[in-house]
């Protein structure tokens, strides 16, 4: 419940806009940060250096009331791909094919049946 609490306050929350993790996250909602983080819901530092979270248009989208899916969001296609200015990707395909090369220029963090989340780096 509570994590189903979090992620709808997330929603609601404005883009750009820092909320301090002492003040605001209770210690369930704190221990969801790396999770959110990796998935794309939120922007943070380091778990060290963490003192705000950042919400991201991905989590702002959770709450929207428009037909909210891949193909209407992307366009159509086997595969479409987002690169942050912080060099994090999102690859959304399932090919074994793209992901190997994804691989190649990409650390991969997360990967779910439709989804890649990586980092570009310089190896």
């Amino acid at each position: 419940q509570d994590v189903l609490q979090f992620l709808f306050r997330l929603s609601h929350q404005h883009l750009g806009t820092g909320y301090n993790i002492k003040a605001t996250l209770s210690s369930k909602e704190k221990s969801l940060l790396d999770d959110l983080r990796n998935i794309g819901l939120i922007h943070a530092k380091s778990k060290a250096k963490r003192k705000n979270y950042y919400p991201t248009a991905l989590a702002l989208s959770l709450s929207s009331t428009e037909d909210v899916t891949l193909e209407n969001t992307l366009g159509q296609g086997h595969g479409k791909i987002i690169v942050e200015t912080t060099m994090r990707l999102y690859a959304f395909t399932s090919s074994e094919f793209q992901i190997k090369i994804l691989r190649k220029f990409v650390r991969l963090d997360v990967r779910l049946p439709n989804l890649v989340v990586g980092r570009i780096t310089n190896v």
